[in-house]
């Protein structure tokens, strides 16, 4: 898999995983009404296109198909972090996460903040991220609720610094029955 820059010429390709991914993994937290109405977006690609060239926009391919796509707008702000329905448990969204997070930081740590999904909640909430406000609105004529999340300076210091921490292998039960053993 490689990261890259987006290119407007994948907008077909992003519009297509965005679509994807509300229509697989959205039923798990949503009603089909829902999932319809969701999936409407983006009536004008060119439109989406532009929009995905504004801030930091990257996708994620292999063999030049595009399986992820995310993007920070303004800086501080995830705008959208989709993967493919069936690469969803494969990684790519926290890969295409770190790399953005990177580069918001690139200037020192900043506050950031989101506007979610049910399904993408637990996934910044791992992360540090805690709720602001739940939301309610109309997409297409049907309600939602989404989750505006946030995340101060100190829990990405907090965050950042667990990530660099070595992680200690696990003790085994039966080295801690021989050690106790052999202290008897």
């Amino acid at each position: 898999m490689k990261l890259r820059p987006f290119l407007i010429s994948d907008t077909p390709a992003v519009v297509k995983v965005y679509r994807d991914a509300v229509r697989r993994i959205g039923p798990t937290a949503y009603s089909p009404e829902q999932i319809a109405a969701w999936s409407r977006y983006p009536l004008d690609e060119r439109d989406f296109g532009r929009r995905l060239t504004r801030g930091h926009t990257l996708v994620m391919e292999e063999n030049g198909i595009i399986y992820a796509f995310g993007q920070l707008h303004p800086r501080n702000s995830f705008a959208f972090l989709y993967t493919a329905g069936d690469t969803h448990k494969r990684g790519f969204g926290g890969q295409l996460y770190d790399a953005l997070e990177a580069h918001a930081f690139a200037d020192g740590l900043i506050d950031m903040h989101t506007e979610v999904s049910r399904i993408a909640r637990p996934f910044f909430e791992k992360r540090g991220f805690t709720l602001d406000k739940v939301v309610r609105n109309l997409h297409f004529g049907v309600e939602f609720e989404w989750y505006r999340l946030c995340r101060s300076r100190e829990a990405a210091r907090a965050y950042l610094l667990e990530r660099s921490q070595p992680r200690a292998a696990p003790i085994s039960q039966s080295l801690v029955g021989s050690y106790l053993h052999a202290r008897g």
